[in-house]
């Protein structure tokens, strides 16, 4: 059953103790001037003057009030000032504690991210030494399958490294470009660079900066940048 609280009996609770004389002092002046006082009947100009000057002075009561009530706000207001800080100060052990953890994880993600580059780089080296060692041998198809395979690897979702924090992913995605054309073909030339990559096969040596992570693919006229 709903029990209904009646405004005489709110004014009774008392969640926060405070003066209570001086407030019931304050609302019995506010009463008794009000009740004191009738809105006028204005029929002429003096009963405007009347009114007007009445008007401000209720205007005035009202922000006496405020003045009144501050000895009584003020003591609260302290007081709540005061259970803010102990929130505060008991919250602090928690927020270094998960400044702590977080530093961590963050710490722990940087680390698995630079073993991830680490052992791609490496595995990304081995593939073009071998690639290379083919052409070499006069198995040129089977250089361009190692490519060939590399990439397919490339294009497989990679495992998380670790976790991830405020939804912001580590590193970014690596592509080739070519600086020097002459620099490049001479490479071919002499041997240095598989035959497989002339013409410019832009989408292979995006596949080895993406490997590699690196400014330095070891193909002379050709760089890595991140994007």
């Amino acid at each position: 059953m709903e029990t209904k609280v009646t405004e005489q009996e709110s004014r009774n609770v008392v969640l926060i103790p405070f003066d209570k004389g001086a407030m019931e002092n304050l609302e019995i002046a506010v009463t008794t001037y009000v009740n004191e006082r009738l809105v006028p009947v204005i029929d002429t100009d003096e009963d405007l003057k009347s009114a007007r000057d009445l008007f401000n002075e209720v205007r005035a009561r009202i922000k006496q009030v405020d003045t009144d009530a501050e000895p009584i706000r003020k003591p609260l207001r302290e007081a709540l000032d005061a259970l803010y800080e102990r929130i505060r100060r008991a919250k602090e052990p928690l927020s270094k504690l998960e400044s702590a953890l977080g530093g961590a994880i963050k710490n722990y993600a940087r680390l698995a991210e630079a073993k991830m580059q680490e052992l791609a780089q490496k595995e990304a080296q081995e593939r073009l030494d071998r690639a290379a060692a083919l052409e070499q041998q006069g198995h040129a198809p089977q250089a361009q399958e190692v490519l060939r395979q590399a990439e397919v690897a490339e294009a497989r979702p990679a495992p998380a490294p670790g976790p991830k924090l405020d939804q912001r992913t580590f590193g970014k995605k690596w592509f080739a470009r070519v600086t020097d054309q002459a620099a490049f073909y001479r490479g071919i030339a002499d041997g240095k660079i598989p035959s497989f990559y002339a013409p410019i096969e832009i989408s292979k040596l995006n596949t080895l900066a993406r490997n590699t992570k690196g400014a330095d693919l070891g193909i002379p006229g050709v760089e890595g940048y991140e994007e």
